[in-house]
């Protein structure tokens, strides 16, 4: 699991989906995501929304401001 994991290209699939007409991605991330390898760091016109306090599992730590991030990035949709 871990090696096909980690042989995802996933900036290029990122960059595939975003290159069709029309689409468009919003990250929702820990502050802890910080790393070289994350997408919004790699490609920093992703918009993103940051939920202080959390970890791993946003919606589980904090499930109304999550929610509230959701219905923000649905907006518009």
């Amino acid at each position: 699991m871990y090696r096909g994991m980690f042989a995802f290209e996933a900036v290029d699939a990122l960059d595939r989906y975003l290159a069709a007409p029309g689409t468009r991605a919003h990250a929702i991330i820990a502050p802890s995501n910080a790393f070289p390898f994350s997408l919004h760091i790699l490609r920093p016109t992703l918009t993103t929304t940051t939920i202080p306090n959390t970890g791993h599992w946003l919606m589980l730590d904090a499930p109304e401001a999550f929610g509230r991030a959701i219905d923000l990035c649905l907006e518009g949709v």
